[in-house]
């Protein structure tokens, strides 16, 4: 968060976020929503035109994304960042949340639709919004409590998503699942 705050992430600052279903992407998640900014869910496996699109629309200043995707990604005229690339400066921020100056009408993240023309449309969800829909999945889920287990499937641009963060919100823990053909063992998880 600390690192995203140096790149001038902060209220309302959207960031790209392309990265594989696994415990990186949550904490990328994180840092972008804890420095104050807001993701923007791209996934790898879309094709290059629909990112592109998705990119130029949304003009997100920074993308966030792994060695694996760069060359999937198309040509950004924003950051880039490339996150093994920034280990060692990342790891030397500081541990403490910073100071981000969030209300509740700031961006949390943003999602893209198919949209019924065909072409993406944007669809933007504010702090607020977010946290009355994850009170409401706690709600409505509400036998999941800390130590549960919950299996993270869906892909970060699917809206559903994010209801599986409302299992962090109680303490639960999430089975990450990579996409392959096999599950993952949950009592070794």
């Amino acid at each position: 968060a600390h690192y995203l705050q140096g790149l001038g992430v902060g209220p309302d600052v959207l960031v790209g976020l392309c990265m594989e279903r696994s415990l990186d992407l949550l904490v990328a998640m994180l840092a972008i929503l804890k420095a104050g900014g807001a993701y923007l869910s791209l996934d790898p496996e879309h094709p290059t035109e629909r990112l592109a699109a998705i990119l130029n629309e949304s003009m997100a200043p920074i993308v966030l994304t792994e060695t694996a995707f760069r060359d999937r990604l198309p040509v950004h005229w924003g950051v880039l960042l490339v996150l093994e690339e920034h280990e060692a400066e990342i790891d030397a921020q500081p541990e403490l949340a910073p100071p981000h100056g969030l209300q509740a009408g700031h961006l949390a993240y943003a999602t893209y639709t198919s949209g019924s023309t065909g072409a993406p449309k944007g669809i933007v969800h504010s702090h607020g919004g977010i946290v009355l829909e994850l009170l409401k999945a706690v709600s409505l889920h509400g036998d999941v409590q800390r130590g549960d287990r919950f299996f993270f499937v869906t892909s970060t641009s699917w809206m559903i998503w994010n209801f599986m963060v409302a299992g962090l919100m109680v303490g639960a823990a999430p089975v990450i699942h990579d996409g392959s053909p096999t599950w993952p063992d949950v009592d070794g998880a």
